[in-house]
């Protein structure tokens, strides 16, 4: 919707400046029924991406060693069909 709004507002030639577009978007996201974050919010940039990192690192744990590479997984299958014999 944002997008097309955008392309509409390009076309038409309608100036608007970086605080319009900030404006623009509170304004989509209130009619989309949405929360507006006022502010810049209390998380600082190194903080969110800390927590994201700890939280990436709770899933990529299992992640990989649950993991089999395609190699290894063809490796399985051609041995598990009695061809890994040597010939």
């Amino acid at each position: 919707m944002f997008i097309d709004y955008a392309r509409l507002m390009a076309e038409d030639g309608q100036p608007m400046s970086m605080a319009g577009w900030l404006g623009q978007t509170d304004r989509l996201l209130e009619f989309s029924r949405c929360d507006v974050l006022p502010g810049k919010g209390k998380v600082s940039r190194e903080a969110a991406a800390r927590c994201v990192s700890e939280v990436c690192e709770q899933f990529r744990k299992p992640q990989d060693a649950e993991y089999i590479s395609d190699f290894d997984r063809a490796m399985s299958k051609y041995l598990k069909a009695g061809r890994g014999d040597g010939e």
